[in-house]
């Protein structure tokens, strides 16, 4: 019995000295921070939600060259999803960026935005 105490100890000891090196890299403050967000994160309402998409695709469309209803990359992603009206009960919203990059993404609250390479011309 002593024995098992004793092995326990040892190791216990043995894990102590091979963390404390782990240890001194621990930064307190950002495993706080990393919970609280953590927190927010699982707290997060559908109405907290609907607020931060509709400010980032405001500040998306405010800074990103959006390309006139008449463009022909407007007609042509118009036409290629012509019958997507809404996605579960959600109205869609499609527009196109001319931008640096392509790329796309779409949003919780149904909108939808293309990124076309501006390559100095409109069309």
């Amino acid at each position: 019995m002593k024995n098992k105490k004793f092995l326990k100890l040892v190791v216990l000891l043995v894990c102590i000295a091979f963390s404390s090196h782990a240890m001194a890299q621990f930064d307190l403050k950002k495993a706080i921070s990393g919970a609280v967000k953590m927190a927010q994160a699982v707290t997060l309402t559908d109405e907290q939600m609907s607020e931060y998409v509709k400010e980032y695709i405001t500040w998306m469309d405010a800074h990103n060259q959006v390309c006139a209803d008449d463009n022909a990359y407007t007609l042509r992603l118009k036409k290629l999803t012509e019958g997507l009206g809404d996605a579960d009960g959600i109205p869609l919203n499609f527009k196109v960026y001319y931008v640096k990059d392509v790329n796309a993404f779409a949003c919780a609250d149904g909108s939808v935005r293309v990124f076309f390479i501006f390559d100095g011309y409109n069309e």
